[in-house]
């Protein structure tokens, strides 16, 4: 920024002078310069020793304060950073909210399938402690003979097998085909084999234990008999 400097020099006890007084020379004047900024520096000194440079410094501190001025604010900006401030909180604790409620909602909901998982565990638990009872009731009654089926004790034990196996299927038990089948190694547990060589090879021959499935998933696979060819 150029400096604009005034000088108005004003002589300071300057003696009187007649017609027929030699010139005197004033000892000393005041000068006063005044730049741009307003600053003002009186100068007293001319004719003293060292006066050029104290003036010069003078004149340099003036044009380093007029150069040095404060960093501009405009008006928009501070209000933009005071407006912004609380809603960038607003925002923020907007976005933390959600996020919590999303992990509450995901909570509850990895809880509501964790119980329902574990009911499904104990109710498939108990039911499995069923089957070798059902199994039992089954071996009973075909070892009855044929005319001795409508003996009321007999009737009574054909009457919980069928409540029992009604109890299974309700849960959602199926029991596995095997007799015939082709032999599965995921549905069948092979126990004995049949080398009498009058079955296709790896056919159920004989079915020991039934098995069971729930939901397309086998909880007890069958005990079988498989046909072997002979060497």
């Amino acid at each position: 920024m150029s400096t604009i400097r005034t000088s108005v020099r004003t002589p300071i006890c300057a003696p009187r002078q007649s017609r027929h007084s030699p010139s005197i020379v004033p000892p000393f004047q005041l000068t006063t310069t005044t730049d741009r900024s307003g600053f003002t520096a009186a100068i007293i000194g001319r004719g003293i020793p060292g006066f050029g440079s104290v003036r010069d410094r003078i004149g340099s501190v003036a044009e380093e304060s007029a150069n040095q001025t404060a960093p501009e604010v405009t008006a928009s900006e501070g209000v933009e950073t005071g407006a912004t401030a609380p809603v960038d909180r607003a925002e923020e604790y907007l976005r933390l909210a959600q996020r919590a409620q999303a992990d509450l909602a995901n909570y509850r909901r990895r809880v509501e399938q964790e119980r329902d998982e574990l009911r499904a565990q104990i109710r498939n638990d108990t039911l499995l402690s069923l089957l070798p009872i059902l199994d039992d009731f089954e071996r009973a009654t075909a070892a009855i003979p044929a005319e001795a089926r409508d003996l009321p004790w007999v009737q009574g034990m054909l009457l919980i097998e069928r409540n029992l196996r009604g109890v299974l299927e309700r849960a959602g038990f199926e029991r596995i085909e095997a007799l015939g089948k082709t032999f599965d190694p995921w549905e069948h547990e092979a126990i004995m084999a049949d080398e009498t060589g009058n079955e296709v090879d790896e056919t159920v021959t004989a079915v020991f234990r039934p098995g069971y499935r729930v939901n397309g998933r086998v909880v007890r696979p069958a005990q079988v008999t498989v046909a072997r060819r002979l060497a």
